[in-house]
């Protein structure tokens, strides 16, 4: 009758084995992570301009406002300035979406007011996610709202 208990060498194989898929499963989880993280970097980047937006529209309308009652220049000065935050931060899109350089849409970022290093997280994520639907469907709202 043989013998049926495993040898030696077939343990210390399956003790590789296993090691081998615990460290294949961290290194997994750690990308994972990873991933998760730039994109709430990225979420928040674009968080961010849609508050300046919202910002920049409210202070458009009190300085419209104001202009109405005082006929003073100075209030469409502020409109002005005050709406090329928005429009840079909307126009990232289209440069991005037209194939234009990079530095031209992170300027567009940058002339936006949002964080230099968001920018870094937010062109990547914009340039892997913009063909699906819920993004492509954010795309063309801000298309819509700044033509």
């Amino acid at each position: 009758m043989a013998d049926k208990r495993p040898s030696h060498l077939a343990t210390v194989t399956r003790v590789y084995v296993i090691v081998t898929l615990f460290v294949a499963l961290i290194f997994c989880l750690v990308l994972l992570f990873q991933f998760q993280m730039d994109a709430s970097v990225a979420m928040r980047a674009y968080a961010g301009g849609e508050g300046l937006w919202a910002k920049a529209q409210k202070d458009a309308v009190l300085s419209l406002e104001r202009y109405i009652v005082s006929h003073d220049e100075a209030d469409i000065r502020t409109i002005a300035a005050g709406s090329k935050c928005p429009w840079e931060t909307k126009r990232r899109a289209w440069n991005c979406s037209k194939h234009t350089p990079i530095l031209r849409y992170r300027a567009g970022y940058l002339q936006g007011r949002i964080h230099p290093v968001d920018i870094e997280y937010a062109i990547p994520f914009f340039l892997r996610f913009q063909h699906i639907e819920q993004m492509a469907r954010v795309i063309e709202h801000w298309t819509h709202a700044t033509t």
